[in-house]
């Protein structure tokens, strides 16, 4: 089989990633080189070291077919467990939302030998130029988990799906009783839900934020100001934001991604004081949006940490289709994992802390 392996880089080779993209039908939005530059560590300072980094691409075409596995490259240098030392070491991270590596054959059964091939370049790469250790978030749409290669995924839990090939009863059917009464009971109560409001990145950061606050949510689901902006000035007519008014007021406000077939729930916000009504008015609208604009499935995905929380309950409500969620890590130098993940673990240890992230996240040195 001939074929090298590429990386490419933000901005210079933008114009070859999406060469890439349009021969790999299928693609979402979170493989697209607009979106990962909203985590880019040169323009996004400000979002939490466990998004953001440099955007890059692994490719790998050859006789079987083409491969492509987007990812940010975040430094070590500047990790806790390092203590202000220079290191050159570095590591790979999915974006945030469902990512993972994509696959193009002419023949079916040429799939797993490729995965194979490139997941092995990839680790040959990895390992020349120093990267640690790589979290691999899968797309439950996709199915990219499927091949082992990428180490042994991880069933974090379920996702929520709906299926769009429906009219608007077909929608509402496939709600809850409770849901689709609410969706009802929300134009009755003069809820109205508007897109592309001049002011909506600003109203769905303030009440993502309020949102985020009251669940105690970790720091680093916190945004800064400006990314929702960025995310829809970045993404244009792939993105939908909405805003729910009851009157004046914004009582909720939701962002939806959209690429091909695919449509994905993304942040939401409410008012403390916001009706029940009011967000799924939103995700009802989104749903029609969505459909006209030709996809066939929404994302709609699941709990905090991918639980089966409140939030995974509300989203079920909008349909009873379920796909699981994997995530997996890969560890490319063993021997510097096991020297991070130790001192990390003496430095929690010795000062008697414990970090918000549990003890089975990766990479366990970024704790």
């Amino acid at each position: 089989m001939s074929g090298d392996l590429e990386v490419l880089r933000l901005p210079e080779d933008r114009g070859r990633w999406l060469a890439f993209l349009a021969r790999l039908p299928g693609h979402d939005v979170y493989q697209r080189p607009e979106y990962l530059e909203l985590f880019d560590d040169r323009v996004a300072p400000a979002v939490a070291d466990a998004f953001r980094g440099r955007p890059l691409a692994f490719v790998l075409e050859d006789d079987a077919g083409l491969a492509l596995h987007p990812l940010l490259e975040r430094p070590l240098e500047g990790i806790a467990c390092l203590e202000g030392e220079a290191t050159p070491l570095r590591d790979l991270v999915s974006p945030y939302g469902y990512a993972g590596p994509l696959l193009a054959v002419d023949r079916p059964g040429d799939a797993r030998a490729l995965a194979a091939r490139f997941a092995a370049r990839c680790g040959d790469r990895c390992r020349g130029e120093g990267v640690v250790a790589e979290f691999i978030r899968f797309h439950p749409l996709l199915g990219n988990a499927a091949h082992a290669v990428w180490g042994a995924p991880d069933r974090r839990g379920d996702v929520v799906v709906v299926d769009l090939r429906k009219d608007d009863a077909g929608l509402l059917a496939a709600m809850s009783d409770t849901t689709r009464s609410l969706v009802r009971a929300a134009a009755r109560r003069g809820i109205e839900v508007v897109a592309g409001e001049p002011d909506a990145p600003a109203t769905l950061a303030r009440l993502y934020g309020e949102t985020m606050a009251r669940r105690n949510a970790a720091p680093e689901y916190f945004f800064p100001d400006g990314f929702f902006a960025a995310m829809v000035a970045g993404l244009g007519d792939r993105s939908a934001l909405f805003v729910a008014r009851e009157g004046a007021r914004a009582v909720a406000a939701a962002i939806f991604l959209a690429c091909g077939p695919n449509a994905s729930y993304a942040f939401a916000g409410t008012d403390v004081h916001a009706p029940a009504s009011a967000g799924r008015a939103i995700v009802y609208e989104a749903l029609r949006w969505a459909r006209d604009r030709g996809c066939g499935t929404m994302l709609l995905g699941g709990g905090v940490g991918a639980g089966a929380d409140g939030l995974f309950r509300f989203k079920r409500s909008f349909s009873r289709s379920l796909l699981p969620f994997h995530t997996a890590g890969r560890i490319h130098m063993p021997e510097a994992y096991r020297a991070l993940a130790d001192r990390r673990r003496r430095q929690l240890d010795g000062c008697g802390r414990h970090s918000h992230r549990g003890p089975a996240y990766f990479p366990e040195y970024r704790r």
